[in-house]
């Protein structure tokens, strides 16, 4: 079976939890686990990749042993569920034309 994503988000932020929330409806394949920043999951995980819990506002994937933050974590996210987004569209668009 393959290793679950583990996603970290900050669990004050409305829009954080809105975002998880878009995940989870999204996430039919349970491809995701998910922590808060603040959880002591969340900072035991940043402690071994070497990130500051205070420091992260923003959201963190853990998968396949390497972790992205930011926008890197948010197109790594989008591109392991299983929708399209307007720009996969406009992509796909010009491969076949």
């Amino acid at each position: 079976m393959k290793e679950k994503g583990i996603i970290l988000f900050d669990g004050v932020c409305n829009m954080c939890n809105a975002s998880v929330n878009f995940i989870i409806d999204r996430d039919k394949a349970n491809k995701f686990k998910f922590a808060s920043l603040q959880s002591e999951t969340g900072k035991n995980l940043l402690v071994k990749f070497q990130k500051d819990a205070e420091k992260l506002d923003s959201v963190v994937l853990i998968t396949q042993g390497k972790l992205y933050d930011k926008s890197s974590a948010a197109l790594k996210i989008a591109s392991m569920l299983p929708f399209r987004t307007p720009f996969q569209y406009y992509l796909g668009f010009f491969r076949r034309h």
